[in-house]
């Protein structure tokens, strides 16, 4: 296997380009369950019927700029078994810990600590993080996908291919099934 190694276990490379920091701009992303399990709920009559877990990560979406103010979400959907969402991050509203407070922040890892960074990792790592704690805090068995794929939005003609995809997503699942 080709990769570095944390703590003796390889780690999955990243896909994220390398010309981009992700603390600034607008992205679609698209975040799946283990083994695309249906953990959200089911669609029935052209409607998600939602689990808890379902429910649980609606509020957080909708809630998403509380806990990362830097951040808003366009639309989202979310289906059985991933979520998609458009969100936007302002590089204006982001400021990364300085060098100078980092002692009090970032455990051993300090500035490289990536929950401390305003970035769009951080916020996908604390919204699959929330999830988690609830499923665990329920005994409801649940688990996400490593990782999650994004794109960098570049325009307001992608911006709405994308906002169709999304609107459609629900209908376009009923017809593949």
């Amino acid at each position: 296997m080709d990769g570095d190694k944390y703590l003796g276990k390889y780690r999955v490379k990243t896909e994220r380009v390398k010309w981009h920091d992700y603390n600034n701009g607008t992205y679609f992303v698209t975040i799946c369950t283990h083994n695309r399990e249906h953990h959200f709920g089911e669609i029935v009559g052209g409607e998600l019927i939602m689990t808890d877990i379902g429910q649980y990560t609606n509020g957080v979406l909708c809630s998403l700029s509380k806990y990362y103010p830097y951040a808003q979400i366009h639309s989202y959907v979310i289906m059985p078994d991933h979520l998609h969402a458009i969100l936007t991050i302002d590089g204006k509203l982001t400021n990364r810990v300085s060098k100078d407070t980092v002692d009090d922040k970032g455990g051993i890892t300090r500035e490289e600590n990536p929950m401390i960074k305003q970035c769009l990792g951080t916020i996908i790592r604390g919204l699959k993080a929330r999830v988690t704690h609830h499923a665990n805090a329920n005994n409801i068995p649940f688990a996400w996908q490593p990782l999650f794929y994004e794109h960098i939005i570049h325009d307001d003609k992608a911006l709405s291919q994308i906002e169709d995809y999304i609107k459609s997503n629900v209908s376009r699942w009923e017809q593949t099934r």
